[in-house]
């Protein structure tokens, strides 16, 4: 049965820019901070230009709390910070004396954002009270429940090894015809995929967490402000947050590989018959339109080989998801584009002019985002057209 079929074979892929590490943490460190200071603006914008007015800032700053900034602008650049360090030589056997000066700039650094970073939480814990600031940790329970005590997702993306045994960044597929190879392959994919959607879903969350959700939290009480305008600003900029790390954490070749593994892994559709000339075997490929029996009923072979298991929930939702190779792009750019019409209709509508510069400021990375999803779509679409 396995020697009936012709092997299905891959198309070339070209490489594809992709932004590095440090690169997408510092862009995303640099938004955090732009969306922090316009949602401050959204809270404390001042009428300077007014005859009188005892402002001459577009934001009354001296409502702000300083120290309060300090920890969210810290704790949103850790990710920044560990990628700066990970780019820094940590081997002591080229240059030992780069390597000791390196160390010593590493622990002097951390040090001092430590030491700022408690300092500040302590003053933010002093003026507020410990049960008023145990807001702040909300966001450690679903971490806890997404990834249990694994600190090193707060820092940077997971790498690919701890979830499958593998030292590149992005998964290699290999190309077998073995069965239980294919499954195996499936089910490590499957749990990297799952590893990242949680990191974006995450990450997004926490950004509009603690640059637009907090401050809310710790306004005066006796200050007015658009209780509409903030809300739908924090759920804008979770959506923007979701694109973008979305857009950096599925890569062209990463979905490349997973639509590899679908045409190996293949699909059953179940069929109502009362004969089949096979019975399903795990340790058999089986080509196109191969009719089998199974424990859980009569199947027809929907790929052009499979190994999948009839009836197997995850082997048919693996399939579905990425044997078109363009379902997960075009699903994030469909995303996208809803997102940016929505923004430029509301900016269009706007008639405060805070509400148009928070608008236009988070245009700016969707945009990016919009880029980047095209032009991946355009060249997926070119490799693949005959799929």
């Amino acid at each position: 049965m396995s020697n009936s079929f012709v092997a299905p074979t891959h198309s070339h892929l070209p490489e594809i820019g992709h932004d590095s590490n440090l690169l997408f943490e510092f862009l995303a460190f640099v938004q955090s901070i732009v969306i922090l200071g316009c949602q401050y603006l959204n809270l404390y914008r001042a009428v300077w230009w007014l005859p009188y007015s005892t402002v001459s800032y577009a934001i009354n700053f001296q409502l702000i709390d300083v120290n309060l900034v300090i920890v969210l602008v810290i704790f949103m650049g850790r990710r920044f910070l560990y990628s700066v360090y990970q780019e820094l030589p940590n081997k002591s056997s080229e240059h030992y004396f780069t390597y000791m000066l390196v160390r010593c700039l590493k622990f002097i650094i951390t040090s001092s954002v430590l030491i700022a970073f408690l300092y500040a939480g302590y003053r933010v814990v002093r003026r507020n009270g410990f049960i008023y600031c145990s807001f702040l940790c909300y966001p450690l329970i679903t971490y806890v429940i997404l990834f249990q005590f694994n600190f090193k997702a707060l820092f940077c993306k997971l790498p690919v090894q701890q979830v499958i045994n593998c030292q590149s960044e992005t998964p290699i597929h290999a190309c077998s015809l073995s069965p239980d190879e294919i499954r195996e392959e499936t089910e490590r994919l499957k749990s990297d995929f799952n590893t990242r959607m949680m990191q974006i879903l995450f990450n997004s969350m926490l950004c509009a967490y603690y640059m637009a959700c907090v401050p809310l939290r710790f306004a005066q009480s006796s200050l007015q402000y658009n209780i509409w305008w903030v809300v739908q600003y924090i759920l804008l900029v979770w959506l923007g947050s979701t694109v973008l790390f979305a857009n950096h954490y599925f890569p062209v070749k990463y979905l490349d590989v997973l639509h590899r593994c679908s045409v190996h892994l293949g699909n059953w559709t179940k069929i109502e018959a009362r004969f089949a000339p096979h019975i399903w075997s795990e340790l058999q490929l089986f080509p196109q339109d191969s009719t089998v029996k199974h424990v859980k009923g009569l199947f027809r072979a929907a790929g052009m080989v499979n190994a999948a298991e009839p009836g197997n929930v995850m082997h048919t939702r693996f399939y579905f998801m990425f044997q078109k190779p363009l379902r997960v792009t075009n699903g994030i750019l469909c995303f996208t584009l809803l997102l940016i019409l929505y923004e430029f209709i509301t900016l269009l509508f706007s008639n405060q002019w805070n509400n148009m510069l928070t608008i236009a400021f988070l245009l700016f990375p969707n945009y990016f985002v919009l880029f980047n999803v095209l032009r991946n779509r355009f060249i997926l679409e070119k490799v693949h057209k005959n799929i």
